[in-house]
């Protein structure tokens, strides 16, 4: 009953306030008209009715009302919008009033100029009475609008303040989770962000902080600030589990204390940790790069092994053995690492150790595979194994680390088809072998049990929600993988889903069905059948248009072996973050509509007004970057795809909010059909020191050379969360070019 109320009286009040709107328009008009025509006839004759005159003739029917936006709280009964009176009288009512009442003014002015000099002082006294007559009628005007606008606006934050908002918490501080946070509408849930670590870290310049090529300090940006921004909580602490009955996070803050946060919807991005594959030595005497604190002692450890190596007592083995930088795993991270220290080597410790560095200093790189950035397209890897030889760089493939001392690495190198035992010494080693799952993630998977398979993430579906968890819990990054389809197991059912007629064989269309709804389940296929014509012509052995059990087999066992979950990147971790981002959005859409038509005593179904507006304001940064862009024309023919009952605007500002507000409307389907999650590869970017880069679009597409490594700087600057960390990055490199490296210890 009190909803009801309430929202009748908002009805009632939104009616009133678009009358009173263009009632105050239609007035302000006629001020502005009467003032300019009484105090034009008197202008050379009072100089203050002249400076009015001026003032007040800026003034129109648009500009004269206030630009106040008006939403309805219920349906009524209207015209379609794209014939609504008010949208075509209401600017065409101050136009008219505006017309009239100068057109008499003109004449009354003409009159006056006949018996100019009989009565004008008379005049200026009558003009002066109109003009605070005009005065004080728009004033009243304009503060009855404001009067009433208010109360609406009250009543509006009184139904609003009645909803609970649904509780998101967010776990993790990295590329997926800085993804959700900025991508979410502020306002519309309760977030909260748990992380141990309160800062944002640009994971891809890390190995340049190890150098000084950039500083660390610029790499950085406070969680705290983007939470505020958000309008988000953060809360510095670990999540050690997760409550799926009761719905809440454990989580433990940096004094050991325990406590519990509830949750409506979870998301998970706490990231990995570093796989060491259970080697011997690795956690004790190497030096991991995932953190800023990691890049500032590597980068402390190379210059104490420089000091050291240059005291006079330091015998020639062990300055050869101080001056030995092995980096284990051949990947972008371990080639940048073993690039970086090579620039600073060449270019910068050259002039202060000169003897050392010309007799000393040498960089081994151990890689696992038969190339380093085995990655990327083969080309790109001769491509960086050439360039590492020119540098001096040590290239060792094949081979595998058996055990890490403290000052020495053992391994096994792979050698006409055997595996030869070997030993390198060195003085400092850097770990940069793949991830693993961190312990709250192997807790989560413990819980799910059955539904969690996998050893090294959670497991999602095609829409990133974590299998098994019920629907409200996303995993994100470097902790999640999408499920793999692993289609040759049930090749018989595969086929005889595929085959509609069955008759026996898939022909073209079948096989195109069939396609499209196996990328809809598992959209890591979408780039193994781009080219579904020449992929059928390849299997169509016999050449009869049509795919038979056996060649339909071979083709999903190829699938099967191409098949790979996302890499582990900060491309891929964003664009998971900004996807779930308007998921979220969506999600909370529904709630508000669903809170709404409740108030309203319909169905949660039921398309209101209210709704409408809901709409609009949930989808405000979805519908900029998407469908708004596509909506051109005046107000009438966007308000024509607009549903009766919606807010009516006549003004330009607000033709941005009803092309959201149409966007709105393209949102409105069942939970189960938002589309799944697909990953747009820009490229893979890896610098190889000397400035020269590595890029790898995809498709066979590479660059190398000095305009790859400006594409790979510009690619980062754009990709800077914050215009802080974009002008920090960009200065820094600003002095690189000047000053070069900084490598002081303090």
């Amino acid at each position: 009953m009190l909803a009801s109320t309430c929202s009748s009286t908002c009805l009632r009040l939104r009616s009133a306030v678009v009358r009173t709107k263009v009632a105050s328009s239609a007035m302000l008009a006629a001020a502005a008209a009467a003032a300019a025509a009484t105090s034009s006839s008197h202008s050379q004759s009072h100089s203050r009715s002249h400076g009015h005159s001026r003032s007040f003739a800026t003034y129109s029917p648009r500009s004269a009302s206030p630009s106040l936006p008006v939403h309805r709280i219920a349906a009524a009964p209207r015209p379609s919008l794209s014939s609504h009176p008010l949208l075509t009288a209401a600017p065409a009512l101050g136009r008219r009033s505006a017309h009239s009442i100068a057109s008499s003014q003109n004449d009354q002015n003409s009159n006056n100029n006949q018996n100019h000099n009989h009565n004008q002082s008379n005049q200026s006294s009558q003009g002066s009475f109109r003009g605070a007559a005009a005065i004080a009628l728009a004033t009243v005007a304009v503060a009855g609008t404001m009067g009433l606008f208010a109360v609406v606006t009250a009543a509006e934050a009184d139904i609003d303040s009645r909803r609970r908002k649904p509780r998101l918490v967010i776990l993790g501080s990295g590329w997926a989770a800085v993804g959700v946070i900025k991508g979410l509408v502020p306002g519309e849930y309760d977030v909260t962000v748990v992380s141990p670590r309160s800062a944002f870290v640009f994971t891809p310049l890390l190995p340049s902080a190890c150098v000084g090529s950039v500083e660390s300090r610029s790499l950085v940006e406070s969680m705290r600030k983007m939470c505020a921004n958000a309008q988000a909580h953060f809360v510095q602490a670990g999540a050690t589990d997760v409550d799926f009955g009761r719905k809440t996070v454990v989580c433990k803050d940096e004094h050991d204390q325990l406590f519990e946060l509830p949750y409506d919807r979870l998301v998970v991005a706490v990231g990995a940790h570093n796989n060491t594959f259970n080697t011997p030595g690795v956690e004790k005497n190497c030096h991991f790069l995932k953190q800023v604190q990691d890049a500032r002692d590597i980068r402390a450890k190379i210059m104490d092994n420089f000091e050291q190596a240059a005291l006079p007592t330091t015998p020639v083995d062990e300055k050869r053995r101080l001056l030995h930088f092995l980096i284990v795993g051949g990947g972008p991270t371990g080639v940048e690492v073993a690039a970086e220290i090579a620039d600073l080597v060449r270019d910068d410790l050259v002039h202060l150790f000169p003897e050392l560095c010309q007799k000393y200093v040498s960089v081994s790189l151990v890689q696992s595979a038969d190339h380093i950035l085995n990655t990327y397209d083969e080309s790109i890897s001769l491509y960086a194994e050439k360039k590492f030889k020119m540098q001096n760089i040590n290239v060792i493939t094949r081979a595998r680390v058996l055990q890490v001392n403290p000052t020495s690495v053992e391994y096994t190198e792979r050698i006409d088809g055997k595996d030869v035992p070997k030993t390198l010494n060195y003085g400092m080693c850097v770990w940069s072998t793949g991830i693993k799952q961190v312990p709250l993630v192997e807790t989560i998977a413990t819980h799910l049990d059955k539904s969690q398979n996998h050893r090294r993430a959670l497991v999602t579906d095609s829409r990133l929600r974590v299998i098994g968890a019920g629907g409200d819990m996303f995993a994100i990054g470097d902790c999640a993988t999408m499920a793999m389809p692993h289609l040759l197991t049930n090749v018989k059912d595969v086929f005889s889903e595929a085959d509609e007629n069955n008759d026996g064989v898939i022909s073209y269309e079948e096989f195109e069905h069939m396609c499209n709804r196996a990328v809809e389940r598992y959209p890591q296929m979408e780039m193994h059948v781009r080219q579904l014509k020449k992929l059928f012509s390849q299997y169509d052995a016999d050449d009869n248009r049509s795919l038979d059990l056996a060649e339909f087999g071979k083709f999903l066992a190829d699938i099967d072996k191409q098949l790979k979950a996302f890499p582990a990147t900060a491309q891929v971790a964003s664009q998971q973050g900004k996807y779930i981002a308007r998921q979220l959005n969506y999600l909370a859409l529904q709630d508000r509509r669903t809170f709404l038509a409740q108030q309203e005593g319909g169905p949660a179904s039921t398309a209101t007004a209210a709704s409408e507006k809901a709409a609009a304001e949930i989808l405000h940064q979805t519908a900029k970057r998407q469908a708004a862009t596509g909506i051109e024309g005046n107000a009438v023919a966007v308000a024509a795809v607009l549903p009766e009952g919606s807010r009516v605007v006549t003004t330009a500002q607000d033709q941005e909010r009803l092309a959201r507000q149409a966007t709105a409307l393209a949102y409105k389907r069942p939970y189960k059909d938002f589309e799944p999650f697909h990953y747009h590869h820009m490229g893979s970017l890896a610098y190889i020191g000397h400035e020269d880069a590595a890029i790898d679009f995809g498709g066979g597409i590479t660059g190398s050379g000095t305009a790859a490594f400006f594409l790979w700087r510009g690619a980062y600057l754009s990709n800077s969360v914050t215009v802080r960390v974009r002008v920090a990055i960009a200065l820094d490199w600003l002095k690189l070019a000047l000053f070069g490296r900084d490598f002081s210890r303090f």
